[in-house]
């Protein structure tokens, strides 16, 4: 604890395309601070068990306590007075509202077109592929988030600060952030 606060400064969570990785890396290059991205968290454990990232969401599907494992390592960090400052991923806003920590917890929207295109061009699907890819990622995360923790994904309740990402470049929203933040632009 920093002051006996949490030494965590802001959350960051959205759904795949919606530019939590980006804004988180750059906000934290920006203030100078320390982040840890989830989905780093996930791909790595997946190559630690020789799998692939489509294997490895498959076996999590199966057995919840690989899931249990990830987060509970997450929310760890999100919680040690000498972790990162910035913790992006699907639940860390969760985690910090339920835990009552006092940081900005950010969850960034985003229109699912623009969403599908942005997750074409980096996975080289095809615009379509990568909105039924997505949809079919959403409804098993809700069906998974809410049998391990009762968690509605879509409920807007722990996020202090919405931004929708759809139709905006990472500058205009790394500012923003930065605002919110109470930094210069």
């Amino acid at each position: 604890m920093l002051g006996g606060r949490n030494v965590i400064r802001m959350t960051i969570s959205g759904m795949a395309g919606s530019g939590s990785s980006t804004v988180a890396e750059a906000v934290s290059k920006r203030k100078g601070w320390r982040h840890l991205n989830g989905g780093s968290v996930f791909r790595e454990e997946a190559r630690r068990r020789n799998l692939d990232l489509e294997s490895f969401t498959k076996l999590c599907a199966e057995d919840l306590s690989i899931d249990r494992a990830l987060d509970a390592r997450l929310k760890e960090a999100l919680l040690d007075p000498e972790g990162p400052e910035i913790v992006e991923s699907r639940l860390a806003g969760w985690w910090a509202f339920q835990e009552s920590l006092d940081c900005i917890r950010l969850h960034l929207t985003i229109d699912l077109e623009v969403r599908a295109q942005r997750i074409a061009g980096r996975e080289y699907l095809s615009i379509s592929d990568a909105a039924s890819k997505a949809l079919a990622r959403d409804q098993a995360d809700s069906h998974r988030l809410g049998e391990l923790y009762g968690i509605e994904i879509v409920d807007d309740a722990p996020y202090t600060h919405t931004i929708d990402t759809s139709f905006r470049d990472a500058t205009s929203i790394v500012d923003e952030v930065i605002g919110l933040l109470g930094g210069d632009l």
